[in-house]
C-alpha cells in the first residue's frame, strides 16, 4: 500500500511507532472487503468520501451485442474510436447552425 494521499498524492508521514503525523488512514467496506487508504489532513477536511475507487466500465454495442469496450480487439477498438455521433437536424436550421459532435 502506498503512503500517499489517495486524492492529491501528497506523501503521508508515518513514524517508526506507526503514528500518522500529517493525515489519516481510512477504512471502507466494499462487499465485505476492507479497503485501506490514506488521506492528508487537507483532503480529509474537504471530503471524507472515497472517490475514484473503481474504474468505470463502459459498454458499447458491437456486432449486435453490448460488450465492455476494454474487451474489444484492436480492430473493433479502432472502429469505436472513429465513431461519430449524429443528431437529427431541425429543418429550420441553416447549414451554419449545424454542428458536428465529435
Amino acid at each position: 500500500m502506498s503512503n500517499n494521499c489517495k486524492d492529491c498524492g501528497k506523501e503521508i508521514i508515518i513514524t517508526d511507532e506507526g503514528e500518522i503525523t500529517n493525515g489519516k488512514q481510512l477504512k471502507y467496506l466494499d462487499g465485505g472487503k476492507e479497503i485501506l487508504i490514506f488521506k492528508c489532513e487537507e483532503c480529509f477536511n474537504k471530503s471524507q468520501e472515497l472517490n475514484n475507487y473503481k474504474k468505470t466500465e463502459v459498454y458499447s454495442r458491437c456486432c449486435g451485442y453490448y460488450r465492455p469496450i476494454q474487451n474489444f480487439n484492436k480492430g473493433i477498438r479502432r472502429q469505436y474510436e472513429e465513431r461519430v455521433e449524429f443528431r437529427e437536424v431541425d429543418p429550420t436550421e441553416t447549414p451554419d447552425e449545424i454542428e458536428i459532435i465529435k
